[in-house]
């Protein structure tokens, strides 16, 4: 029986979009999870305290990410905040980036963090 409240996966069974190009960012800026980790707590005082692990699975799209921790990595990756939301497509409409982004996506119950395969 499902759990959780109803959650949306993109087509690709991500649960997130900035996960992708955090990690080209983060990557970009030579840095590893680790690193991007304390910058984190730095930036946040401590509120938020990510592990690798988190980073990982923010990567490779497998957890949630709220509003304000999207703002903490686009802080600690040094990085537009929407550039980070919606990449290079960021110039569109928003209805039109919503249309992108949304095409094939899923609403879920949240049991287990590993996305279907695709």
């Amino acid at each position: 029986m499902p759990r959780g409240p109803n959650r949306i996966r993109l087509e690709t069974g991500r649960m997130n979009l900035v996960g992708v190009r955090a990690k080209e960012r983060r990557i970009e800026l030579h840095l590893s999870q680790a690193e991007v980790c304390s910058v984190i707590e730095d930036i946040t005082q401590n509120a938020w305290r990510p592990t690798r692990h988190d980073l990982y699975r923010i990567e490779v799209g497998s957890r949630i990410v709220s509003d304000a921790e999207v703002v903490a990595l686009a802080v600690a990756l040094r990085c537009p905040l929407t550039w980070l939301m919606v990449g290079n497509g960021s110039e569109l409409p928003l209805e039109e980036t919503a249309q992108q982004i949304f095409s094939g996506a899923q609403e879920t119950h949240d049991t287990d963090a590993t996305p279907p395969n695709t």
